[in-house]
Order: C-alpha cells, then structure tokens, then sequence
C-alpha cells in the first residue's frame, strides 16, 4: 500500500521535513516502533533532502504517525514500512509505502471513512476499523494537501 501525501501548502509556521520524518518526532512516546517491533515490521525512513516548508507541524505529525500506524498493522511479520520524500516541482510528496496485505480497488477510498475495515483483512491488530486514516484525511484537507492511496492487494 502506497499513500502519497503531496502539495502541503500553508500553516502556521517552517518545518524541516528532515527533522518531521525522524524517528523520534513520529515515534510519539515509542508507540508505532513498539508496535512495529512486536510485529517484526521494519520502519525505514529514506533520508530526505534538505526541504523546508510552511506547514501545521503538529497536524502533519499527526497525517504521518496514523499512516505509519497502519501500514504497520497491515504489514506481516518480516514486512517493512517506508516513509519517504521526494519535492516534484513546486509540491513535497510524502510516501508511506508497505509490503502488507493490500487494499482492494473497490475499497480504496472507503478506508478514510470513519470507522470503515476492509472486508476479509485478516490483520490480529484490527478487529474493527478506526479514525486514524479519517483524522489522517481531515488534517490532509485542513492542511490544503492531498492524500491519496494505491494498493495491489497481497503486495501492500
């Protein structure tokens, strides 16, 4: 599963993405490596180049920790999660990408509904669907930003 977090535009102040994407700023408080830890899902952040921009840093903390989150839960023992950036012309991508259990087409857009879950996913950690890509989609569109999602079900 791959989401894409692209043209963040506005906010209330600078933030090195750099410095956003390290461990420590998203592990808030250790959840999401003790969680990917427990599963034996390797987090790896592919070290971005030097860009700063004019974004809500909590909110985008916040987009990334429940895409992180996710990916992990839906990601087997052995998989591996990837956050990564790239700048295309005048917008920064964001890319949150596993080896998991992959999303359907039909329901790709369905996960940011509140509370939805993907029919037959089979991931122990999720019994029932949450808020977190909801929330994730709110502060995407409070931030002017998209966040998008492309998945091949059995590749992530």
């Amino acid at each position: 599963t791959v989401f894409h977090l692209a043209a963040i535009h506005g906010g209330r102040g600078y933030v090195d993405l750099h410095q956003a994407l390290c461990s420590r700023n998203l592990a808030m408080d250790g959840m999401v490596f003790k969680t990917s830890y427990e599963a034996g899902v390797e987090i790896t952040f592919h070290q971005p180049p030097a860009i700063t921009i004019s974004v809500d840093r909590d909110r985008l903390i916040l987009i990334l920790f429940s895409l992180v989150h996710n990916a992990v839960q839906h990601t087997r023992a052995g998989g591996e999660v990837v956050l990564a950036l790239t700048q295309e012309s005048e917008r920064v991508v964001i890319c949150v990408s596993d080896n998991g259990i992959g999303i359907p087409a039909e329901y790709q857009e369905r996960i940011f509904d509140p509370f939805f879950k993907v029919p037959g996913s089979d991931s122990p950690d999720t019994e029932r669907g949450g808020l977190g890509l909801a929330c994730a989609r709110l502060n995407a569109i409070l931030l002017e930003a998209l966040l998008k999602v492309r998945s091949t079900p059995g590749q992530g």
